[in-house]
């Protein structure tokens, strides 16, 4: 009786399943039907009548269901047109809302990403943009050329122009250029503002200079051509003067400012956004001829030019250098010279385009990162929300309308997570911004406005909608219950998980590939700062003195230095001091041409060396070892300063110390220098010899990363034309606790003098790798960064993947398998995404890392143990995400895991 009446109760039962809504009856259905063979099975036991009630209850149960879903459907049909506006879409963010907080736990770590991913990305921003992103602050910048002149001894180097051939290129016309300015580099200079003098930058521009650029005062008006042909003594304040010493007085017209004791009448204020097209400057007078100037072998001039309408920079290039050889043939002194026209742009970002670009690059992939990391834990969370949208589409809701839904959700949760981001940018910034070197171009302009304000909108709403449209249709998709279930059927590694796969490996292999760039910078970093520079710094200290122009007799220049020396010697607890003209890592330098005794060179192929004058114990004190001969001693002094009385007349030729590199440079070969003889300028020019007596240790001058210059150290009282010198002194503790004693001998010599470039000298040391500094720091925020996003990606994947498969977990269990079983089939299938991922990062940054070739110190770009520590990295780091919610499965009892 029992199996004849079963028969036709589940025949009639799966009839009248026939009667419910096709997407609701192909997700339910089955499951519908067990449920009735069990209750079909209990009735039995109980007899014929309860078969037949419970058939009837079923039956009418069924047929009521399908009235209301079907009679749901039409209504939903019927409104759909009305339930796509914008109204519709407000009402979803709305639902998101309500989402988020009805579940915080499960959107706290997607939140996370997202907001760690905008603050990175949008913080880097801010500076890549403030860097090289950003035209330059001039008219028609494009057109902005910087002209300079190439010597022999220096290859295709870019050196400053001589005076006259700007003069005679200016005068010539069919140069590819409209027009040209000239300018003189930047330097500290004495000012008085009303009180005590002060060191400002100040630049001697040409008349025509500001117009060229195309930027203009705003108040009053820039230097003009007038002021050039008048020798007027006229001023143009920068904006950063203007506020710090007027506290943007705007009736500051008219007032007189002293530079180095002369008057100049501020004729104008230049705006906060003129930004000068080398390093800044304070204050802006007339370009001064001098006699100096008149030397084609003396080049320090900076040149400006703007290309001819119509001609791009190669045709320039073309006319200039026909141009130029025009005068190498009129001027012998130019005999071997050539001319060099650069972008303006290129010359003001210098070496740090290529970080920046760099810098830019990794801010995409980071965003991409974070990106799928959210795409990866969106679709993860599908699986929990399988059953709810499942019944969803079952009840007539249509795909547009679950896709409206889903990405109002995701649009919920990025914006959420990117206006948190936000706050963490506007901060790191600001953080940032402390360590970014002033040596880096264009770093005042750094900080958090509208255009970085837009990028971190447009990227928070296009990665919301970009990563979360995705989800949004996998889970909106016709046959939505059949997906989910199989993402629910295991963890990412089984069929039918080839998305999260895909978005698992990508997130790794995004993650490798900056990590090896984060590596290589790291690793470039720490040799760098590992380089033996030659000197002994610790323990001194160092402050600068530049003399004003009342000090126009050599016997004063000579005689304070000397005083102020032999002053600072004399402090207790002073073992050395000295002087210099050109102190390593700063910017002060200087060259000439020298010519070796029997072997004169051509003009323009002449050796050149750099001329630094010296005083005192100056070797010692700043730690530079002598390798052969001697240095200068006090007798030695003596008699160059007896020369400037004339009592030392018979003292025709100097005495020098050179380094290493200039003994290799003059005398290849040569077991011992000591002795040999060489003279300033060319062969044809009559010039003192000089002997050299010594050969000290190369030491490092212009950075860590930079090569060694042949140099030779000159007596500085042969060598007064240096009326700025450095103050070196060692002391046998804090070196700084003698500042407040050597500033007041200063004073006692000259109140009115400003004493700048206070500081110990391991400063300026660690100052010349501020830019490799702050590259490395950033670059390794990034690496860091990146290796987060990727594992919370991974684990709350795995997480949820893992606890989707609880039951079967539990079922395994029971049947006998063993807890680490258990532990190891979970690892292998969540670490196979990991392991493909890490073969394409590799691929990926072998493909790339030679960008970075240049910017690297020490090592290659493919240096070995840099790439074996990312794969270990990489490997421990993400197997520890998998092994995580391994373990917990491993432990949960199998009783819980199948009632789950």
């Amino acid at each position: 009786m029992s199996a004849r009446m079963r028969g036709p109760a589940r025949r009639l039962y799966g009839w009248a399943l026939g009667l419910l809504p096709r997407p609701f009856r192909s997700t339910h259905a089955e499951e519908m039907l067990g449920l009735f063979e069990d209750r079909l099975a209990e009735a039995d036991s109980r007899g014929a009548p309860a078969v037949v009630a419970l058939v009837a209850r079923e039956l009418a149960d069924v047929a009521g269901t399908a009235w209301r879903l079907r009679r749901r459907i039409r209504r939903s049909a019927r409104a759909g047109a009305l339930r796509t506006g914008p109204v519709f879409f407000i009402a979803d963010l709305a639902g998101g809302i309500r989402q988020a907080v009805r579940r915080p736990g499960q959107m706290a770590m997607p939140f996370a990403v997202v907001a760690l991913g905008i603050a990175a990305t949008t913080a880097t921003f801010a500076i890549v943009d403030a860097v090289a992103l950003r035209p330059l602050a001039h008219e028609e910048p494009d057109r902005l050329v910087m002209v300079g002149q190439t010597v022999p001894s220096l290859g295709d180097a870019r050196v400053p122009m001589a005076w006259p051939n700007y003069i005679d290129l200016l005068a010539m016309g069919a140069t590819g250029l409209s027009e040209m300015a000239a300018f003189r580099w930047p330097g500290p200079v004495r000012v008085s503002t009303g009180g005590s003098p002060e060191i400002q930058a100040v630049s001697s521009v040409s008349g025509g200079l500001f117009d060229l650029l195309g930027n203009r005062a705003v108040l009053g008006r820039t230097i003009d051509e007038s002021d050039d042909s008048a020798g007027a003594r006229v001023a143009v304040l920068g904006h950063a003067l203007w506020q710090s010493r007027f506290g943007g007085d705007r009736s500051v017209l008219g007032r007189v400012l002293t530079v180095e004791g002369q008057p100049y009448e501020i004729v104008g204020v230049m705006g906060d956004d003129f930004a000068f097209p080398v390093p800044a400057a304070d204050l802006f007078i007339p370009l001064r001829r001098v006699p100096a100037m008149d030397d084609r072998d003396t080049r320090f001039m900076g040149v400006v030019g703007r290309l001819e309408p119509g001609l791009d920079l190669d045709a320039a290039r073309a006319r200039m250098e026909a141009a130029m050889e025009v005068l190498v043939r009129e001027w012998p002194e130019n005999a071997g010279n050539g001319i060099r026209l650069d972008p303006l742009r290129a010359v003001v970002l210098g070496d740090a385009e290529p970080v920046m670009l760099v810098l830019l690059g990794a801010v995409v992939l980071l965003l991409l990162l974070s990106c799928a990391s959210v795409a990866n834990l969106l679709l993860a969370r599908l699986s929990v929300r399988a059953p709810e949208l499942a019944m969803r589409r079952a009840l007539g809701a249509g795909r547009r309308r679950l896709v409206s839904q889903l990405l109002g959700e995701s649009l919920v949760l990025v914006v959420a997570g990117g206006a948190a981001g936000l706050v963490v940018a506007a901060g790191a910034t600001n953080l940032l911004r402390g360590f970014v070197p002033s040596s880096l171009p264009r770093a005042s302009s750094i900080g958090f406005d509208i255009r970085t304000f837009a990028f971190a909108a447009a990227a928070t709403i296009g990665s919301g909608v970009l990563f979360g449209l995705g989800p949004a249709l996998r889970g909106s998709s016709a046959a939505s219950g059949a997906v989910l279930r199989r993402v629910t059927g295991g963890i990412v590694g089984r069929t039918g998980q080839g998305v999260l796969r895909a978005l698992v490996a990508g997130q790794v292999a995004i993650t490798v590939v900056l990590l090896v760039g984060a590596g290589l910078f790291v690793n470039s970093f720490a040799r760098l700062i590992t380089v033996e520079d030659g000197l002994d710094t610790s323990g001194v200290v160092t402050l600068r003195v530049a003399l004003t122009a009342e000090y126009d007799d050599p016997r004063r220049v000579d005689l304070f230095f000397e005083e102020l020396v032999s002053r600072s010697a004399a402090l207790p607890g002073v073992p050395a001091a000295g002087a210099t003209w050109a102190l390593p890592f700063t910017p002060d330098w200087a060259s000439g041409r020298i010519t070796v005794e029997g072997d004169p060179r051509p003009h323009g192929e002449e050796l050149l060396l750099g001329l630094i004058p010296v005083r005192g114990r100056y070797f010692e004190a700043i730690g530079m070892r002598l390798v052969e001969g001697r240095v200068f001693e006090p007798a030695d002094y003596t008699r160059a300063r007896a020369a400037l009385t004339g009592a030392g007349a018979g003292l025709a030729e100097g005495i020098v110390v050179i380094n290493q590199a200039a003994a290799r440079a003059l005398w290849p070969g040569s077991a011992s220098v000591v002795g040999k003889r060489f003279r300033r300028g060319r062969a044809d020019e009559e010039a003192p010899w000089l002997t050299v007596i010594g050969v000290v240790r190369d030491a490092k001058r212009h950075g860590l990363d930079a090569g060694t210059e042949p140099e030779m150290y000159q007596m500085h009282p042969q060598a007064l034309w240096a009326s700025g010198m450095s103050l070196v002194v060692r002391s046998g503790g804090d070196p700084l606790t003698l500042v407040p004693a050597l500033t007041g001998i200063v004073r006692q010599l000259d109140a009115s003098l400003a004493v700048t470039q206070v500081g110990r000298l391991d400063d300026f040391v660690h100052g010349s790798v501020a830019e490799p500094r702050f590259r490395t720091l950033v670059v390794a925020a990034f690496g860091i960064a990146s290796l987060i996003l990727a594992l919370a990606g991974v684990y709350g994947v795995l997480s949820f993947a893992v606890s989707r498969r609880s039951r079967e977990i539990g079922v395994r269990m029971a049947l006998g398998a063993g807890r680490g079983r258990v532990l190891r089939d979970v690892m292998r299938d969540g670490s196979t995404p990991i392991v493909a991922g890490l073969a394409l990062g590799l691929l990926g940054a072998a493909a790339g890392v030679g960008a970075l070739r240049s910017q690297l110190f020490g090592i290659g770009a493919f240096d070995p143990a840099t790439w074996l520590a990312i794969v270990l990295i990489v490997t421990f780091t993400g197997g520890a995400a998998c092994w995580l919610p391994a373990r917990r499965a491993s432990r949960v009892p199998p009783s819980i895991a199948m009632r789950e």
